[in-house]
C-alpha cells in the first residue's frame, strides 16, 4: 500500500464504490471495494465518514481530537494511520470534484445507521463507569450526590480481585474505556492496582478526584498510559474553598496536588464548580493555573440536584456568559459544560 503524502491530503472521500456491510457476529464490519475488503470496528467506520469530501483532512483531524479529547499531534497520527490503512478506498478530490464523490452524510450515518447496513449499537459497552463509593472526605456544598460523609469506603463493596477480574473481561470485550467516580474515588484502597491493570491493558481510566494525593501515588499515575485524573479544584482563595468544601486546608491541598499532577506529567483536567460564591475571583484563578502549566479546564455550572441545593450558588446567565468570554481570551483550552461536544449531535 502506498504512503499518501501530505501535499495530497488536501481533501479526500470514500469513493462511491465503497461498500460497508455488518459481518460476524456484527462486532465488525467490513468495508469492500474493487476486490478489497478490510475489518474495522464500527466506531472506526463512524470516524471513516467524515472523509464525505465536504472537509477538509485538517478539519476531520481537529474533529477527531474533539471527539476523543486528544492533542493535535495524536489526532494527526490517528487520522494519518486511517488514510493509510484504508487508502485503497479513499479517492483525492479538486475542489470542482467537491459534491460530485460523496458517499454519505456524516448525520445521516451517524444517526440512521441501518441505511447502511451496520449494527444499531456496540455489541459491548463502549464506556463503563463505577462508582466506587458512595462516601466521601469532603463536604462540598454543591455535591450532586449528597454523599456521605466518611473516611472510610462502605463495606460489602466488590472486592480488589473481583474487580481486577471484571478489568480483564472487560478488556477481552473490547471495553475501550472506564469511569471511575464516587463519592471520593480514592477512598477505595489500591485505586491504583485498578488503574495500572487498565493501563497494562490498554483501558483509558478516567477518575475525578477532590482527594490530596501524595508525591509516590502521583508518580504512580504518571507512569499510566490511557489515564486522565480530573481535579476537583474551585478557586485559588483559601476562605471561598473551605466555604465550598469546608475544609480549612482545602486549597492548599489541592493546589499542591496540582502542582505534583504536573511535575509528573499526569494528563490532569481541572474540573472546578463555578457558582455565586467563587465567580468573582474566577478569572484571575483561570490565569493562575494556566501560568501553572494546566492545558485542560472544564468548568461546571453549578446545578440544583437531589443531592444539595441552595439557591444562593446559583451563577446568573450574565455572570456565566461573562466569565466564559474572559476565559476565552485567557486559554481555548478552558472548555464550560454546556459547550462539551456531542460528537454525533453537534460535532457533525
Amino acid at each position: 500500500m502506498n504512503v499518501v503524502h501530505k501535499q495530497r491530503l488536501e481533501r479526500m472521500t470514500l469513493s462511491s464504490k465503497v461498500h460497508l456491510r455488518a459481518c460476524g457476529d456484527h462486532a465488525e464490519l467490513e468495508i469492500c471495494s474493487k476486490g478489497v475488503s478490510l475489518p474495522m470496528y464500527y466506531q472506526t467506520a463512524l470516524i471513516l465518514s467524515l472523509f464525505n469530501g465536504a472537509r477538509s483532512v485538517d478539519t476531520i483531524k481537529q474533529m477527531v481530537r474533539q471527539i476523543f479529547h486528544i492533542d493535535d499531534a495524536k489526532a494527526e497520527i490517528y487520522v494519518d494511520s486511517i488514510i493509510y490503512r484504508f487508502n485503497p478506498f479513499l479517492v483525492n478530490l479538486n475542489e470542482s470534484e467537491i459534491a460530485n464523490e460523496c458517499l454519505m452524510d456524516s448525520k445521516v450515518f451517524a444517526v440512521k445507521t441501518k441505511g447502511y447496513a451496520l449494527p444499531t449499537q456496540y455489541p459491548v459497552p463502549v464506556v463503563m463507569n463505577f462508582n466506587l463509593t458512595f462516601n466521601c472526605n469532603r463536604r462540598c456544598v454543591y455535591c450532586y450526590l449528597n454523599a456521605n460523609h466518611s473516611e472510610k469506603i462502605e463495606e460489602g463493596v466488590v472486592s480488589q480481585n473481583r474487580f481486577l477480574e471484571i478489568i480483564n473481561e472487560a478488556a477481552d470485550l473490547g471495553v475501550c474505556k472506564m469511569v471511575f467516580i464516587g463519592g471520593e474515588p480514592f477512598l477505595r484502597e489500591n485505586l491504583i492496582e485498578l488503574l495500572e491493570l487498565c493501563s497494562e491493558r490498554r483501558i483509558h481510566t478516567q477518575v475525578t478526584t477532590k482527594s490530596c494525593i501524595n508525591e509516590e501515588l502521583m508518580r504512580r499515575l504518571g507512569n499510566l498510559d490511557f489515564f486522565d485524573l480530573y481535579l476537583s479544584y474551585d478557586s485559588d482563595d483559601p476562605k471561598i474553598c473551605n466555604k465550598l468544601v469546608g475544609n480549612p486546608n482545602i486549597q492548599d491541598e489541592m493546589e499542591k496536588t496540582l502542582r505534583l499532577a504536573l511535575e509528573y506529567g499526569v494528563n490532569v483536567t481541572l474540573a472546578p464548580v463555578l457558582c455565586s460564591i467563587n465567580a468573582e475571583g474566577f478569572i484571575g484563578f483561570m490565569e493562575k493555573v494556566v501560568n501553572l502549566g494546566v492545558k485542560s479546564v472544564f468548568v461546571t455550572r453549578y446545578f440544583d440536584s437531589i443531592g444539595r441545593h441552595s439557591r444562593q450558588f446559583h451563577v446568573t446567565d450574565e455572570m456565566w456568559n461573562k466569565v466564559k468570554n474572559e476565559c476565552r481570551k485567557i486559554d481555548r483550552g478552558i472548555k464550560f459544560n454546556d459547550e462539551s461536544i456531542n460528537p454525533i449531535r453537534e460535532t457533525w
